[in-house]
């Protein structure tokens, strides 16, 4: 039996609550919640790497403290929120919010930008990783 759209974000609602629950009460610097399996590998920091970190403490209110586990959390928040809310908004009560639309080099720009922001954070492994051949 397949669940209407509005069950099925009613049933989203709650488990993203309960994820940020665990988030709030569970500090991920004491126990793990999510491994980074490219960090295990290769030892290098992904752009996703503290995001969980800094997730509890953005909920907690220490920005501070989430900018310097990962800064992409202030861009990484707001449009996951704003997706959230178009896509309830639409289903709930048939408002149509504006998608953001950028055009194609925006994109490129936007991963360039993470991509320069991956290299920049692990620029002390790489000379070591490099120093080691």
């Amino acid at each position: 039996m397949a669940l209407s759209l509005k069950k099925r974000s009613v049933v989203a609602l709650i488990l993203m609550g309960i994820g940020t629950m665990v988030l709030y009460i569970i500090n991920p610097s004491d126990t793990p919640l999510i491994p980074c399996y490219f960090y295990r590998i290769t030892g290098l920091q992904c752009a996703g790497c503290g995001m969980t970190r800094a997730g509890h403490h953005f909920l907690h209110g220490n920005f501070e403290t989430a900018w310097n586990f990962n800064p992409l959390i202030f861009v990484t928040v707001p449009v996951i929120a704003y997706y959230g809310m178009r896509s309830l908004l639409a289903q709930w009560y048939g408002i149509r919010l504006p998608t953001m639309r950028l055009p194609i080099w925006a994109y490129i720009a936007l991963s360039l930008a993470i991509l320069g922001f991956t290299i920049v954070r692990n620029i002390e492994a790489i000379h070591n990783f490099l120093y080691f051949f």
